[in-house]
């Protein structure tokens, strides 16, 4: 599931701004080396704080500017997705490392996903880019389980991310099949949905191999093309010679997606169209994309294998 954003808050990386508090640190410490200022107002440390930092804390070489009678201490806080709104205060490094595996980032991205076991591929995240935010559910228990989770991040995310309507392009919701298949991927396609037609004559050539089979089609769903349907094969990825090296492993991709452009009046309407994308995406796997696409692939895999 996923929706298009105009702007997410915020500017480039490479411009983010550092705020820096040590000027102000600064001249309050020496207002209170000129007594203009009592030690009293100035240690307000919460004692949930200072007892964390006697329990928990790392001592540092550096004394207290303040008091000047005791070593600085350092209390590391944690705070995000599915913590206290408090935050977490956390002492050793494995404890940092577990968080670390819960979030993931790539140039331009923020994954959060949940932690997996070994030997199950159940899986849930949520990618947050500039302009796009988008949340997965891989083989969950039940589609509701899953609905459950797109719709909540769909009610969650204007308030938490500042998006407004305006910002929505569109939403759009992603039916996706993996089929293993260890022979030519491509020849597969081309022989299950191409063999015998126009264009698969065309790619009959004396001595030739196909190198890339991806049908990609979308279709409107309505007249005023406000629902769209896209309908994706994707096979693994190749050298431009068709060498597969490392991606040897990859498994035939089936994509359904239906995908609704705005416009969106309030952030409530968000979860309001999940329903109906629901039930389209689920009607069109039902009726197009499993007998028209994943069957014939289906059997043309088993008959190369043998």
């Amino acid at each position: 599931m996923a929706f298009s954003v105009g702007a997410l808050r915020g500017g480039d990386r490479q411009r983010r701004g550092i705020v820096d508090h040590r000027l102000a640190r600064r001249m309050l410490i020496n207002q209170v080396r000129l007594g203009r200022i009592s030690r009293t107002e100035v240690c307000d440390a919460h004692p949930e704080l200072i007892r964390a930092a006697r329990n928990v804390g790392v001592e540092t070489s550096a004394e207290c500017p303040i008091c000047e009678a005791s070593k600085l201490s350092i209390v590391t806080y944690v705070f995000g997705h599915r913590l206290p709104a408090s935050g977490r205060c956390v002492s050793t490094a494995k404890e940092i490392r577990d968080l670390k595996r819960m979030v993931r980032k790539y140039d331009g991205e923020m994954v959060l996903e949940t932690p997996r076991r070994k030997d199950d591929i159940r899986n849930s995240w949520l990618s947050v880019r500039k302009n796009i935010l988008r949340t997965g559910t891989v083989n969950p228990d039940t589609m509701e389980q899953a609905y459950r989770f797109h719709e909540f991040i769909l009610q969650q995310a204007p308030y938490h991310l500042s998006i407004s309507p305006l910002d929505v392009d569109y939403v759009e919701l992603t039916f996706g099949f993996d089929l293993e298949c260890a022979e030519s991927q491509d020849e597969v396609i081309y022989q299950a949905l191409f063999a015998d037609t126009p264009l698969g004559n065309a790619m009959n050539i004396d001595g030739s191999k196909v190198l890339d089979c991806q049908p990609f089609c979308s279709v409107n769903l309505d007249e005023h093309g406000s629902m769209q349907a896209f309908f994706e094969v994707r096979t693994r990825q190749k050298s431009r010679r068709g060498g597969t090296g490392r991606y040897a492993d990859e498994p035939i991709a089936l994509n359904l997606t239906v995908r609704k452009y705005g416009p969106v009046e309030k952030p409530e309407d968000l979860k309001k169209q999940f329903p109906d994308l629901a039930e389209t995406c689920s009607r069109l796997a039902i009726d197009k994309l499993v007998p028209d696409l994943l069957m014939p692939i289906s059997r043309c895999i088993t008959s190369s294998a043998g």
